[in-house]
């Protein structure tokens, strides 16, 4: 994604306004790289809506109305076992993200916050799917879960 098409996007160009306290975006090799301010942490959002999602859980899930109309309701997945995997790799990313989130913020107080944004986006029962696609996300909602756990008892 190049910066250039985000800043004429109207959901990405708010996205980028909320991660600005804690990121710099920057583009390197044609490509968004969010740059965290506090660190050397780099994130890729390979997608809009894994920069609207990044956007969301780093706002705790507050949001604004234009906001959330950007959102559209979960599509069952093909069956293919390639589809699956792609499947698989954006989930991943999206798992990646969300801790990336949680290490930036780190805050006590926003656990639950982090947590409702993760389970309306990575639970099993978001919406409808195949048994496949169901129990990828029951997996890496578990996986994802545990790390939340493990962030909450160490702060």
């Amino acid at each position: 994604m190049r910066l250039k098409y985000l800043e004429r996007h109207p959901a990405a160009r708010e996205a980028l306004r909320l991660l600005s306290p804690a990121f710099r975006a920057e583009e390197r090799d044609g490509q968004l790289v969010l740059v965290a301010r506090a660190g050397q942490a780099l994130l890729r959002p390979r997608t809009v809506e894994e920069l609207l999602d990044l956007a969301s859980m780093h706002a705790g899930g507050r949001t604004s109305l234009s906001w959330r109309q950007r959102a559209r309701p979960a599509q069952p997945m093909g069956g293919s076992e390639a589809d699956l995997l792609r499947a698989l790799d954006a989930w991943r990313r999206r798992a990646v993200l969300a801790e990336a989130a949680l290490r930036s913020r780190a805050a006590p107080a926003d656990t639950g916050a982090i947590r409702r944004v993760i389970a309306r986006t990575l639970h099993p029962d978001a919406g409808p799917a195949s048994e496949a696609e169901r129990a990828l996300r029951t997996e890496l909602f578990q996986r994802v879960w545990s790390a939340l756990d493990t962030v909450e008892a160490q702060a």
